[in-house]
């Protein structure tokens, strides 16, 4: 059987292994084989760039997915035809918007790769736009990342992003996204960006300020 080929469609107890490409080849190589035998889900962006995430690929026998080694349409055909990734994790921020998520989706479906959609921490408008995506998708076989349940506060209005009994997220209906704010919070996040500006992931580490971790290796 194609190694291409191998996940599982996901279950609730899949797992998943995302080293945001810290990693070396060789550290991810070995890594990889010692997990191979949990079957997880997939082994997310270990390494960085095409070059190394095919030369891991070809080792591991796990599938491999990425939001960092590919990113726009260029990339995508590079990691095609290097075969350094199995599922492609979309992003509408990073690919530039809907439209081109969809062409993304369209590309892997001709070309047999997984699709799935990352979480960069977006709120509900984001979170809103991600569902509707996701919706339009005819096979959809990985559970979408999402960061929403984790947030402390949003400028949605409560209810826009709703809860099944299940835990799945359901689509919001209305124009547009089904988005609709609200006012009071929209005003005290306003403020507090007033105050605080920007905040950065990697505002703790200030050599990190506002950049992702790039060629980081051990």
């Amino acid at each position: 059987m194609s190694r291409r080929r191998r996940w599982p469609f996901a279950t609730p107890e899949a797992l998943r292994y995302d080293p945001n490409a810290v990693l070396s080849a060789a550290t991810s190589i070995r890594l990889g084989k010692l997990i191979e035998p949990l079957d997880i889900e997939y082994y997310e962006d270990p390494c960085w760039g095409n070059e190394a995430m095919a030369r891991v690929r070809s080792k591991v026998d796990i599938p491999f997915a990425t939001n960092m080694c590919v990113m726009d349409i260029d990339q995508l055909a590079q990691g095609i035809r290097m075969g350094s990734v199995d599922i492609i994790l979309g992003d509408l921020h990073e690919w530039g918007g809907i439209s081109n998520t969809k062409k993304l989706q369209a590309t892997c479906e001709v070309f047999q790769l997984g699709f799935n959609l990352h979480s960069g921490g977006e709120l509900g408008i984001s979170t809103a736009a991600y569902l509707h995506i996701a919706a339009s998708v005819p096979a959809l076989p990985h559970a979408l990342d999402s960061h929403r349940h984790q947030q402390a506060g949003d400028v949605v209005k409560d209810g826009v992003i709703g809860y099944t009994p299940a835990g799945t997220m359901r689509v919001p209906e209305g124009p547009g996204l089904g988005v609709e704010l609200d006012p009071e919070k929209f005003a005290l996040y306003a403020d507090a960006h007033r105050r605080e500006g920007d905040i950065s992931i990697y505002a703790e580490d200030a050599s990190k300020a506002g950049m992702p971790p790039v060629k980081s290796q051990w």
